[in-house]
């Protein structure tokens, strides 16, 4: 019996039992490692969109799915593997920005999915979708996430803002982002950590610990020769966002000024366009 037609492993009795045993296990090992290593000879065959789905998957690495993905590796030819990979890269940019990773019902329900990839019960991404539709974050709730959604670490706010622009273009992939060049692109706090004395009149104490961090007071900035000019007001600010060839950046130079109503009225507009970035 195939191992993974049982929940987990079990030493078999016999010379021959056990021989068949150990070639599984070094098929689970092998195709394991190649879930964190996209350059792996076990996806040759398989689409570009698998590769790239595995890379985000990866760079968020939620545990408890760890076995979903191994199995879905494992069973799902090449033509199918992108939807199941790109569906979960959706599942899981939903469930970080809700706040919903960390559940007994996740883990319950990526264990229960994956065994079912395993013995065959599931074989394609619109199965692999109502399996995990527990787990995952509706349209109105993801939306509603997204409006309040903060972001204390660089790369992951960057990730969504590039996705952001990518969906906001068309793009076909919006959740990949194929060029985030630190050199090139740099994350822009619209009120800044630490304003001049005077300056932002319109953020409180309280307001600058609130809004800070919201993504609609992120945005991407290219640098240019005259990126580094003075940044202490708004006004100084807007001429570069209005030079920008990302959208949701040179949106910023529309408004007359900035103030927590403004990041949330650009932020709810984020969250419209997250849908289509992070789509079901």
């Amino acid at each position: 019996m195939p191992i993974w037609e049982a929940e987990f492993p079990q030493p078999a009795r016999g010379e021959a039992s056990a021989l068949s045993f150990l070639v599984d296990l070094e098929r689970l090992s092998r195709v394991y490692v190649a879930t964190y290593r996209t350059g792996s000879s076990h996806w040759l065959g398989h689409p570009p969109a698998t590769i790239k789905a595995l890379k985000v998957i990866n760079d968020f690495d939620i545990k408890p799915m760890r076995p979903l993905i191994l199995a879905v590796a494992l069973q799902f030819p090449g033509g199918t593997s992108s939807g199941a990979l790109t569906l979960l890269v959706s599942i899981t940019v939903r469930l970080i920005l809700a706040s919903a990773t960390r559940s007994g019902t996740n883990e319950q329900t990526f264990a229960n999915a994956a065994l079912q990839v395993f013995k065959g019960e599931i074989t394609t991404p619109a199965q692999l979708k109502a399996a995990l539709s527990r787990v995952s974050v509706s349209d109105a709730d993801f939306r509603d996430a997204f409006f309040l959604a903060r972001s204390s670490k660089p790369d992951l706010a960057r990730y969504y803002l590039r996705a952001l622009e990518a969906a906001s273009a068309s793009e076909s992939e919006p959740w990949y982002v194929v060029n985030d060049d630190r050199d090139e692109i740099t994350l822009e706090h619209v009120f800044p950590k630490n304003p001049s004395l005077g300056t932002w009149d319109s953020f409180d104490a309280e307001d600058a610990k609130r809004y800070l961090k919201r993504l609609g007071n992120l945005c991407l900035l290219q640098k240019t020769p005259n990126s580094e000019q003075d940044n202490s007001t708004f006004e100084c600010k807007k001429q570069e966002f209005a030079k920008s060839p990302l959208l949701f950046t040179r949106q910023i130079s529309e408004f007359n000024e900035w103030s927590p109503a403004t990041v949330e009225e650009r932020q709810k507009t984020m969250a419209d366009v997250a849908i289509q970035a992070w789509p079901l």
